[in-house]
């Protein structure tokens, strides 16, 4: 039987993400987002090995090299925000938490996103078991 929440610890606490329909739309959305701007990406640096091979005294050679790298730095970016877009809002995180996960890598801004994700597509009850630290006052 399925669970009605996952439990994710993340910036200094532990979140309780309901498996609610709009979670679990947030949550296919991510993954459908995360595998078309994968797909793109893929497709930007075949585009660009293609170009790459082509003779680089052409002046409109040079320029489709420019236009790789700058639609190369777009896809880049487009799959970046995927996941930082994702957690913002299914965590509904405060600014100090925003800049927290500003400072993450990008690994561990994808193992969290995957994380919450997985918790609230599946049937596990918690997914992340550990307590947060206690504070001291």
């Amino acid at each position: 039987m399925s669970k009605e929440f996952v439990y994710i610890n993340a910036f200094g606490r532990r979140f309780t993400v309901k498996k609610s329909n709009k979670n679990l739309r947030l949550s296919y959305e991510y993954y459908t987002k995360l595998s078309n701007k994968n797909k793109n990406m893929m497709a930007v640096a075949d585009e660009a090995d293609n170009i790459e091979t082509k003779d680089l005294g052409d002046r409109e050679t040079a320029e489709q090299i420019m236009n790789s790298f700058d639609t190369a730095s777009k896809a880049a970016l487009d799959l970046q925000n995927v996941p930082v877009d994702f957690i913002k809002e299914i965590l509904k995180l405060n600014p100090k938490q925003v800049s927290m996960l500003d400072d993450m890598t990008t690994s561990e801004t994808g193992t969290l996103a995957g994380r919450i994700a997985h918790g609230v597509t599946s049937d596990d009850e918690d997914i992340d078991p550990k307590k947060p630290r206690k504070r001291n006052k």
